[in-house]
C-alpha cells in the first residue's frame, strides 16, 4: 500500500492513527480465540529457543535490567507474603503441622534428649577449656610473681 497520493507526495495521516490501528489489531488478536494457541506456540518456541535463554542470560547480568527483576521480585514477593499473612488457611496448616511436630517429639523423644545431651557435653567442654586457659593464665601470673619475689629477695 502506497502512502502517496495522486500528485506523489506523501499523505498526511492523523497523529497516533497508526498507533491505534495496531492496538486495535492487537486487541483482537488477543481477544480471539486463536490467540490462546498462537500464544502457547510462541511461549513453547521462546523456552525451547536456546538463543532466547541466552539473551535472557545476557540481560540478567545487566546492572540496571538486574534492579528492574529484582524489584519486579521483590514486588511480587511482598503481594504473596501480604496475602499469606493474613491467610487463616496459612494459620490453619501451621498450627496442624506445629501438633503434628510435636505430637512426633513426644512419641520419639529419645533423639530430643540425645541432642540435648550432646549440646550439654559440649558445652561443659567449653567451659573446661575455659577453665583450663584461665588457669594456665592464672598459673603463669602466679610464676612471674613468685620469681619477682624471691629474684628480690
Amino acid at each position: 500500500m502506497d502512502d502517496r497520493n495522486d500528485h506523489g507526495r506523501r499523505r498526511e495521516r492523523p497523529a497516533g492513527l497508526e498507533a491505534r490501528i495496531a492496538d486495535a489489531l492487537v486487541t483482537r488478536l488477543v481477544e480471539s480465540r486463536l490467540s490462546e494457541a498462537l500464544m502457547e506456540q510462541i511461549v513453547r518456541a521462546l523456552s525451547e529457543s536456546k538463543d532466547v535463554e541466552q539473551l535472557v542470560i545476557h540481560l540478567l547480568r545487566q546492572p540496571d535490567v538486574n534492579g528492574v527483576v529484582d524489584d519486579l521480585v521483590d514486588r511480587q514477593l511482598e503481594r504473596v507474603l501480604a496475602t499469606l499473612r493474613g491467610s487463616a488457611e496459612l494459620r490453619e496448616l501451621v498450627r496442624e503441622q506445629v501438633d503434628l511436630y510435636l505430637k512426633h517429639l513426644t512419641e520419639n523423644p529419645e533423639p530430643v534428649r540425645q541432642l540435648i545431651q550432646d549440646q550439654s557435653r559440649g558445652l561443659v567442654r567449653e567451659i573446661q577449656a575455659d577453665v583450663r586457659a584461665r588457669a594456665y593464665v592464672a598459673d603463669d601470673a602466679v610464676d612471674a610473681w613468685v620469681r619477682r619475689v624471691l629474684g628480690r629477695a
